[in-house]
């Protein structure tokens, strides 16, 4: 596909979902903004507002708006000119001592940008052994810090699994590098993996806080960042989203178990970690949901009850928790809401053959529409907590399911990032005055997204930027 202007005509036509004429050309817009590496980086204001924009090395600068690039190239190559420009400037910026953070930034951004080109043509194999080496390398050293903090702290650090700047995220490179890399690749990535998959399964089983039974992903208070959240969970707290919470590595540990990388306990932890989200669901009179976080307190002594009990597989009979009324409903984000969660628990369902699990995802996105959202929940076209993530997650899980719903909802989700354009905006899409280029807080990110729509239904190469946000 060739993504090219459309005309007047073309952008009115009726229709239930945004007109793929429209789509083609907003994202073609923003590509044409991002092309130029150098007016990139001119047009970047007041960087420090948005953290790692400042970074060539980062998915929110230029490794970013490769993502975006390299997708346009699966439907024209023309596109991996300026995608390669990209790269080397993101490559450039990375410096002997240069380490990732997560898959935010340093090697492990540039790898993801350079395994997105990949299967287009931009094959860089040294650069791909290089990256990959250095990350693994990276991987296992963490993996040693965070098992050896976890047993001093009695709990663990939030950013410990987190899926933009722990260990989720850089495994799922990892599992791209397992999959589709060269054999020197393969080499490096599968036992950093593997330890990864072994921590992530060890993090599922309970620990004793307290004198009661918890998750083994607690947090406790003092492990909090924010003075805010530890005044707001004094005992600590589970979270439950899937950029920062549990929901990374159940989507993480289902994607590798279904390509076949496993290891000892991995299917205990997949039960035990589903399980225990259909528990912690609520449910209100538009449907089920969740919320962001847990305190220590309603794990222990509120409904539901306390965790899952030590076996390889749960036993409780999971039913999620009605409630009269959301009092504080959060963001249908991809980030920390409703959306990200039912993703990773539906892709655990279906590794697990668990119909509950698959049967409540597809009901908590349902649920989206018929509750009444005042003001606007997701004003920011963005993917992070934006109208962008909530996009992209209806557009896979519909694909996956053939849920005409969900894919509606994507379509509306699309019609209303389209609205959201802003014609000043350097990159196209606000915000204007502190414009960001890359995936998750910038414009890459939308145009990523809304290329999904016009990939529906016409056989196209499946979306591979996603799999940074653990949804692929």
């Amino acid at each position: 596909m060739t993504v090219r202007h459309a005309t007047p005509t073309e952008q009115t036509s009726p229709g239930p979902g945004p007109n793929p004429a429209a789509i083609e050309a907003a994202v073609e817009r923003v590509a044409r903004t991002l092309a130029d590496p150098q007016r990139v980086s001119r047009r970047l204001e007041r960087p420090e507002e948005f953290p790692g924009a400042a970074r060539p090395d980062s998915l929110e600068n230029h490794a970013g708006a490769a993502l975006l690039l390299a997708e346009l190239a699966g439907h024209d190559r023309a596109w991996l000119r300026p995608a390669h420009a990209h790269i080397t400037v993101a490559a450039q910026a990375l410096t002997r001592g240069t380490t990732s953070a997560g898959l935010h930034l340093g090697p492990a951004a540039v790898l993801a940008a350079v395994q997105a080109c990949a299967p287009h043509g931009g094959h860089y194999p040294r650069l791909r052994h290089r990256l990959v080496a250095h990350v693994a390398d990276e991987q296992r050293q963490r993996v040693a810090v965070e098992r050896a903090s976890a047993a001093c702290e009695g709990g663990v650090r939030w950013a410990m699994h987190d899926a933009v700047v722990g260990l989720s995220g850089t495994g799922r490179l990892l599992l791209t590098a397992l999959l589709e890399g060269s054999g020197e690749e393969r080499e490096s990535a599968e036992p950093a993996l593997r330890e990864t998959l072994a921590l992530l399964t060890e993090l599922s089983r309970p620990v004793t806080v307290r004198g009661r039974e918890v998750p083994g992903w607690w947090v406790p208070s003092h492990l909090l960042v924010m003075e805010r959240d530890r005044e707001r969970y004094p005992l600590g707290e589970f979270n439950v989203g899937l950029a920062h919470g549990i929901s990374g590595p159940l989507a993480l540990l289902a994607l590798c178990a279904e390509h076949g990388v496993t290891v000892p306990g991995q299917d205990g932890a997949l039960h035990r970690i589903g399980e225990w989200l259909v528990r912690r669901a609520r449910v209100d009179s538009a449907g089920p949901y969740w919320p962001a976080r847990i305190a220590f307190e309603e794990e222990t002594g509120g409904s539901g009850g306390g965790a899952a009990g030590d076996s390889e597989r749960a036993t409780a009979d999971p039913r999620p928790t009605r409630v009269p009324r959301a009092p504080e409903l959060p963001q249908p984000s991809w980030c920390y809401g409703t959306p990200g969660i039912a993703s990773a628990l539906h892709r655990a369902g279906l590794v697990t053959g668990t119909p509950a699990c698959q049967h409540l995802a597809r009901e908590a996105l349902h649920a989206l529409p018929r509750r009444d959202h005042t003001p606007d929940p997701l004003p920011s076209p963005i993917v992070c907590h934006g109208r962008a993530g909530l996009l992209q997650v209806a557009w896979r899980l519909g694909r996956t399911t053939g849920d005409a719903d969900l894919l509606g909802q994507a379509d509306a989700a699309g019609a209303r990032v389209l609205e959201l354009a802003d014609t000043d905006a350097p990159f196209g899409f606000p915000p204007a005055q502190h414009p960001v280029p890359g995936i998750l807080q910038g414009a890459a990110g939308v145009a990523a997204a809304l290329l999904s729509l016009v990939t529906n239904g016409r056989g196209d190469h499946s979306p591979h930027w996603d799999r940074i946000l653990l949804l692929s």
